[in-house]
């Protein structure tokens, strides 16, 4: 069974600790991201509006019908 950033979960885990493991990916990406809302990254508007919806995307992965394996969203380029 397939956990958002987990492929291979055993099938016997509970739902409590499928939510955990996505959501501990979630905060890994959103935290691995952080770095695009920051003033002094040298980035364009266009692409500081990119991460934002990326990161708005990966905060609502909780409330997707299909969480915890919820389609993940695509991220930004670096540049």
């Amino acid at each position: 069974m397939a956990v958002f950033g987990f492929p291979d979960v055993p099938d016997d885990i509970d739902d409590n600790s499928k939510n955990n493991l996505a959501r501990s990916h979630r905060n890994k990406l959103l935290a691995e991201s952080d770095f695009s809302q920051m003033a002094d990254v040298p980035m364009t508007d266009e692409k500081r509006a990119e991460w934002r919806t990326y990161r708005q995307q990966l905060r609502d992965l909780p409330s997707h019908p299909d969480f915890p394996n919820p389609p993940a969203p695509t991220r930004p380029e670096a540049n």
